[in-house]
């Protein structure tokens, strides 16, 4: 009984999240309708709108067997390498990204408080824990020691991340090739379809992982 329940479970979130993903198309294609886009080319737009896990090339499901998500990951980088080829709008938000991340780190220069021996629990962060950077959102509370954090979507977190060591290059807390350095680091991870980590762990499949770690 209990393994009927959590099938029905699982079957429950699976038709939740394909009626949410559905809906999001559904609304994409009736609002390029509503502007005079031609039907087909409305229904690919919608289609693109999200990763389209029956959209593969002949070799796509067997690449994927041996690294989840590789198919996921390749539409994702697609769509958004063709938005900024495309969009205006799209390469504005992109700056905008950018310049959002110069101001996260210029307002935790500011606000962050102190360790015991007088340093910038921001620049120590930056300085030792550089990865809680690289995928999130970070902001110190005025006049405490703790910060908030909110994870950032992958592919879009390099563009934000890019703009951190920017400015953190700016202001002289990083060497310029140290800042450029992990820049890269941080794009390559992020738009790498074969995940992150060393070499080994890239080209190993999925199935593997565990025996790596």
């Amino acid at each position: 009984r209990a393994v009927l329940m959590w099938k029905a479970f699982t079957k429950f979130i699976s038709d939740m999240n394909d009626a949410g993903e559905n809906g999001i198309r559904l609304a994409a294609y009736v609002a390029s309708r509503k502007r005079g886009t031609p039907a087909k080319e409305s229904a690919f737009l919608a289609r693109d709108l999200t990763v389209d896990f029956k959209k593969h090339g002949e070799l796509g499901p067997a690449i994927n067997s041996w690294y989840v998500f590789f198919n996921a990951a390749l539409q994702g980088n697609a769509n958004i390498v063709k938005r900024l080829a495309r969009s205006k709008q799209v390469r504005r938000a992109t700056a905008a990204i950018i310049f959002g991340g110069m101001l996260q780190h210029f307002w935790n220069l500011l606000m962050a408080g102190e360790d015991d021996d007088g340093e910038s629990l921001y620049l120590k962060m930056l300085r030792n824990e550089p990865y809680k950077l690289e995928r999130q959102l970070v902001f110190f509370i005025p006049g405490t020691k703790r910060y908030v954090s909110f994870p950032m979507p992958y592919g879009y977190n390099a563009f934000y991340h890019l703009g951190v060591q920017g400015a953190a290059i700016g202001s002289g807390h990083i060497n310029p090739t140290e800042g450029v350095l992990n820049a890269i680091r941080v794009a390559f991870d992020a738009f790498n379809p074969i995940g992150s980590g060393s070499l080994l762990n890239m080209i190993t499949p999925t199935i593997g992982d565990p025996l790596l770690e």
